[in-house]
């Protein structure tokens, strides 16, 4: 798109067809591209936000599909209305190299837009660990049991958009029989998935407090 906006600044020429059909094409475009595909995307992404910011929630979203499927869209709309006001304004000044702007600025958004996708989905695939606010929601839900005296260490992973693997070392008061120790393993278990449904790798080392 950058390149050939630059054609247009340099060799200017006149759209076939005239603005009239050009914009009821750019119209239809937009139409369909913010009924079927924006819409629903957006709908989705406000269902996942519960309050958040809009950049927090994105920052903090482990589903690529859905944030790919938001950029994607989002520009989509948006350079649908940019290439109308390129058209427009060329038509307006008689001359055609507003056209070419729109193109580039189009071109420009396309690869601001993967840039930023790459930033958002690379943690992820290399294994992200959970965000500061479910580390600290687990290593709470650990400590409000009587039976934990301190968290550690504790270690998380994203496997993927709703699956999280959580790895902790607790110490507990010395003495504790066996069963002891296996019934503080899964009642660590059950409070971690109690506030983060999930966590659903979880795997405890048990200490005593010397």
């Amino acid at each position: 798109a950058i390149l050939e906006g630059y054609e247009r600044l340099r060799h200017p020429e006149h759209h076939e067809g005239g603005i009239v059909l050009n914009l009821v094409v750019l119209g239809l475009a937009a139409f369909f591209e913010i009924v079927i595909a924006f819409r629903p995307a957006l709908e989705e992404f406000n269902r996942r936000r519960r309050g958040r910011g809009a950049w927090r929630t994105i920052r903090e979203s482990k589903d690529p599909t859905l944030v790919v499927v938001l950029f994607e869209d989002t520009v989509a709309v948006l350079g649908v209305f940019i290439a109308a006001a390129g058209l427009i304004l060329a038509e307006v000044t008689g001359a055609s190299q507003w056209d070419g702007a729109a193109s580039i600025v189009i071109g420009i958004m396309l690869t601001a837009t993967a840039w930023l996708l790459a930033l958002e989905t690379k943690g992820l695939l290399l294994g992200e660990s959970a965000s500061r606010r479910t580390r600290s929601e687990i290593r709470g839900a650990i400590l409000s049991l009587g039976s934990v005296e301190t968290v550690e260490r504790l270690m998380t992973m994203h496997l993927g958009s709703e699956e999280i693997l959580v790895n902790v070392d607790v110490t507990v008061e010395d003495g504790f029989s066996g069963d002891q120790v296996e019934g503080v393993v899964a009642d660590i278990e059950e409070a971690i998935r109690s506030v983060v449904p999930e966590a659903t790798r979880i795997f405890v080392e048990v200490g005593a407090d010397s």
